[in-house]
């Protein structure tokens, strides 16, 4: 009992190289190498996420900034400038300024850079006409992947036919969309029995009722629990 009780308290969460993940790994590569624009479209729960803070943990040149519902856009770039800068930016100027300082940061670097904006669903639509200058000043030595919910994805769509202004220019500087899947039967058993769960019957029963990573983990963690 004291040896199962300290195996518990010993183990720690694994990940699997998901369908998911190694296209996340191949999409932020090829953003950063050939400076694209990428939209990531996936539901909450899919590996956004984890496939990009494994990506950013071994690319120094690869930055990640997720948008706060409650953030204006002068305060969104702010914000990458405070990442890059190392303190919050207190100066009153205008939004322009901090677009430009922002990408001042991002491309002054000689290598390939790349800035991944997740939960870019949070983005007002007033707010995308500022994300393309921001892409218009630093697409020569950087690329961007926005992420977000098939919700967003949806929106962007109806605000261009509704011919929101900025939008129909946004759309035609994104080169590649990569759309997510829900984990596949047998990715859900593989990250069972790589997290120990050695109950057959627990396994089938998590991979027939999740839908997502995220509550993969946490019926996992109960069971370590």
């Amino acid at each position: 009992m004291k040896s199962e009780k300290n195996s518990k308290n010993s183990w720690k969460y694994k990940y699997i190289k998901s369908t998911n993940f190694l296209k996340i790994q191949k999409l932020c590569e090829q953003a950063q190498k050939h400076h694209l624009f990428c939209f990531i479209v996936g539901h909450s729960g899919l590996g956004k996420s984890h496939g990009f803070s494994n990506y950013i943990i071994n690319n120094e040149f690869a930055h990640w900034r997720e948008v706060d519902p409650s953030l204006a856009a002068t305060a969104f770039y702010r914000k990458i400038i405070s990442d890059f800068e190392g303190y919050q930016i207190n100066e009153k100027e205008s939004l322009n300024y901090f677009i430009t300082l922002a990408a001042h940061h991002l491309t002054r670097a000689a290598q390939h850079n790349l800035f991944i904006i997740d939960e870019a669903g949070n983005f007002k639509k007033g707010m995308l006409k500022y994300l393309r200058e921001f892409r218009d000043k630093t697409e020569k030595r950087s690329g961007l992947i926005i992420s977000g919910p098939p919700s967003f994805y949806n929106d962007f769509n109806q605000w261009h036919r509704d011919e929101v202004r900025g939008i129909e220019e946004m759309m035609t500087r994104i080169d590649e969309y990569l759309f997510l899947e829900p984990p596949s039967y047998d990715e859900k058993k593989a990250l069972c029995h790589i997290n120990c769960l050695t109950d057959s019957t627990l396994v089938n029963q998590i991979a027939e009722e999740c839908d997502n990573f995220r509550s993969i983990r946490k019926r996992i963690e109960k069971y370590h629990r």
